[in-house]
């Protein structure tokens, strides 16, 4: 359609204007999906007995930005769901292996696209500090 409008000068009729625009609007919508922001919090249960002395139960870490840059806040919780108390927390700035692989966990679990590949790439992560 557009070449024979921008090449041959030619006049397209409403009907195929009218499908043109509509393919390259379901287009765009599915194309813009991608650019959403995905889901700015994980939340991490440890597995019963993997902890040992720790009294950590459950981590979650939150996506912040702020003038100094893009990281994650990470909470340690102990026992008590929501109602646990925060026994720690630090920061995981953008450039650190384990952001990387926080952003691809986060938006794989948010497309459910490659999630066991982003789940073995964050282990790989984990493992490297």
């Amino acid at each position: 359609m557009r070449n024979i409008l921008e090449h041959e000068y030619g006049r397209p009729e409403l009907k195929s204007v009218e499908e043109a625009l509509d393919i390259a609007s379901l287009f765009v919508m599915s194309a813009s999906a991608m650019f959403i922001p995905f889901d700015d919090v994980l939340e991490f249960t440890l597995p019963d007995g993997s902890n040992g002395d720790s009294p950590v139960t459950h981590i979650t870490a939150g996506l912040n930005r702020d003038s100094r840059g893009v990281f994650y806040t990470v909470y340690a919780y102990e026992p008590g769901g929501y109602g646990g108390r925060c026994v720690g927390q630090c920061e995981i700035k953008s450039g650190h292996v384990l952001f990387e692989a926080m952003v691809k966990l986060s938006a794989s679990l948010m497309l459910r696209y490659k999630v066991e590949q982003a789940f073995s790439d964050f282990d790989k992560a984990y493992s490297m500090i």
